[in-house]
């Protein structure tokens, strides 16, 4: 049965839609691989940053399409140029068996002679049902990079088209898939945007004859089509196919709290956004309170999104993730933190989309600064041998100054987080701290310095606060020391976000200096955005069964215009999460008394069931007539639950 993969293009903000586009995908030939057996949390690792979960751009390529009345490897004249001549700038996209031409680029291509020439009709499904294609007459498809200018040739080749339908009123005016990338290397180069020239905002593609040198420390994915599809069944009339090749897929492992799970990630250059199925969110736990529905109830929940693609709409929720792992043929685990992925289900052998947000990480945070990049500087496709062996290999070239290569069971740092997480106010009304100790005994002092994001946060010792270091000796490295930080209160308003801290060493012991630490992730409250804070009473909650409760306070960050309601919902079975004052399940803040903390009584619930420390989310719902608070983020607090 034919199916369709939605790949789907977010705006910056909090837009409450966006718009995806479709690429064939059909009968599922291979399952998906199990979850690995080697442990996740003893695998080297290099920290890849929070994921910026959307892609500030995507690679494109320069398009054109010519007649085939002409000499193999002949200059054609200009008459036998189909087009298209101004909107040929089209996304370059991994995740697409064949190549796609919108509205405006049929526009283009139709203004003159020879115009632009179909001949048959295509199913195209989406996520609203079946819409028809037009398949073109065979022509010569011509490609470039943005380096160079030399012409890439693809003969006797058809795309598919839609004259009616454009994917954004801002582009791409076509997608460019698999087929132009098979039996090549192509680099996506981010490097452009390290001193930004003019107004050239984009990154740039190539095609090099070989495997560039590394800019940075190399590591490498290997992909494979083991998840495999036919256009036959798709072709509705018209005496061929579309150009077509296999898309690549990468294992990707999830980790959520304590809960992992694996699957057959689609690696898609074309896709804005990461998507994981519902199963695989199941699976992950994403459904904390067991009730079968992956919606605002449940902990993890960020918001939810409109997809509106072929034939229709849907609304699909986004949920926030711990962390992924693509392990890499070098050992170690390449790992993203903070995703926001959306849920949804593709098709049959499809478990997620590996999207291009993960590639670009760090670099909005960079952009404006020169000199400053992401974590990412190139990344080469090399599908070489892609049709006879459905293997091929993805390099990521690091940028050096933020590589971190963390080894869990060598030297380095531990790091505990109070509450399990770190949230600061901008206005500081609000800290968090965090006890960080050495793994292993050094032969000599270790500084560790604390370096924050962006100028988004700092960290100083708890016990000395105008140090931006602690340090550790040969007899106290294991003692845990305390770290505070500290969020920069500027006047831009962000609502809700993240920011991190990197911890770096310095030693003459050489197992530590520059030893990889980990990072923490800490999640800024903005006081000059509508939101909501969580302060635990005394740095996190913990409940034992037919034991005491414990409490945690909610304030508002803004004064709201009219009366905000913030809805608590507790975890069925797990805990009871309630207004202290009242008892209720819900509190009232209004414009008079926004800044003064209202009390959660959190109990658990005493059951015959023998448990481990268990966490318990307790996940919050704001709502108001006023506009600002409408679009305000809930906070969640994880509470521990201990077995009695």
């Amino acid at each position: 049965m034919p199916g369709r993969k939605q790949v789907c293009r977010i705006p910056r903000g909090r837009a409450t839609a966006y718009r995806c586009r479709a690429i064939g995908i059909f009968e599922v030939l291979e399952p998906r691989l199990p979850l690995s057996a080697s442990s996740i949390n003893d695998r080297p690792y290099i920290d890849v940053g929070p994921s910026d979960n959307v892609a500030w751009d995507q690679p494109r390529v320069t398009v054109q399409l010519l007649t085939q009345d002409f000499p193999d490897g002949s200059e054609p004249p200009q008459d036998i140029i189909v087009g298209p001549s101004t909107f040929n700038g089209w996304l370059l996209d991994t995740g697409a068996n064949t190549t796609l031409g919108f509205q405006t680029a049929v526009t283009d291509m139709s203004q003159f002679a020879p115009v632009y020439q179909t001949d048959g009709k295509f199913n195209e499904l989406g996520v609203g049902g079946v819409e028809l294609f037009d398949v073109s007459i065979p022509y010569r498809f011509d490609f470039a990079g943005s380096t160079t200018y030399e012409r890439n040739k693809l003969l006797e080749s058809r795309i598919i088209s839609n004259p009616d339908r454009d994917v954004s009123i801002f582009g791409p005016w076509g997608i460019v898939g698999m087929p132009a990338m098979t039996e090549r290397i192509t680099t996506v180069d981010f490097t452009p945007w390290t001193n930004v020239q003019g107004f050239d905002l984009f990154m740039q593609t190539d095609f090099p004859a070989e495997l560039p040198d590394p800019l940075g420390p190399r590591f490498t994915l290997p992909v494979d089509n083991r998840v495999r599809f036919s256009p036959e069944g798709s072709v509705v009339s018209g005496p061929g196919i579309p150009m077509w090749a296999d898309l690549p897929f990468l294992t990707g492992e999830l980790k959520n709290n304590e809960s992992l799970t694996s699957g057959n990630f689609l690696f898609d250059t074309g896709a804005q956004v990461s998507i994981l199925s519902q199963q695989l969110a199941f699976d992950l736990g994403l459904d904390s309170n067991n009730d079968g529905v992956l919606n605002s109830l449940d902990a993890n929940f960020a918001r939810t999104e409109t997809i509106g693609g072929i034939a229709g709409q849907t609304t699909v929720p986004v949920f926030l993730i711990d962390e992924v792992h693509i392990p890499t043929e070098e050992g170690a685990d390449l790992v993203w933190t903070d995703l926001q992925w959306v849920i949804l289900d593709i098709v049959e052998g499809i478990d997620g989309v590996f999207g291009f947000d993960n590639l670009t990480s760090g670099w909005i945070e960079a952009f404006g600064v020169d000199g400053q990049s992401g974590y990412i500087l190139q990344s080469h496709f090399d599908f070489r041998n892609w049709e006879a062996t459905g293997q091929g290999k993805i390099y990521f070239d690091f940028n050096e100054t933020l590589f971190t290569l963390v080894d869990p069971l060598g030297p380095g740092a531990i790091i505990t987080e109070s509450g399990g997480s770190t949230t600061v106010t901008e206005d500081g009304s609000v800290a968090d701290t965090y006890e960080i100790r050495l793994s292993q005994r050094p032969t000599a002092d270790v500084t560790v310095s604390f370096v924050g994001g962006n100028n988004q946060v700092g960290a100083v010792d708890d016990a000395n606060p105008n140090s931006h270091f602690v340090v550790f000796t040969p007899q106290d490295w294991n003692v845990p020391k305390k770290v505070r930080a500290v969020a920069t209160n500027d006047s831009v308003q962000e609502g809700y976000h993240r920011a991190f801290l990197r911890h770096v060493s310095s030693s003459t012991d050489a197992n530590y200096d520059g030893v990889g630490m980990p990072r923490v992730s800490v999640g800024i409250v903005d006081d000059d955005f509508a939101g909501m804070m969580i302060i635990p009473t005394d740095g996190d909650t913990v409940v034992t069964e037919g034991g005491e409760p414990d409490y945690y306070d909610i304030v508002l960050t803004t004064a709201p215009v009219s009366e905000v309601y913030i809805l608590i919902n507790h975890i069925a079975g797990q805990v009871t999460a309630v207004s202290d004052a009242d008892g209720s399940g819900a509190l009232i803040f209004t414009p008079d008394n926004w800044y003064v903390p209202q009390t959660v009584r959190v109990t658990a619930i005493d059951d015959t069931i023998e448990e481990p420390l268990l966490p318990a989310y307790i996940s919050h719902t704001i709502g108001s007539v006023d506009e600002s608070y409408q679009q305000a983020f809930a906070l969640q607090e994880r509470a521990f639950v201990r077995d009695n």
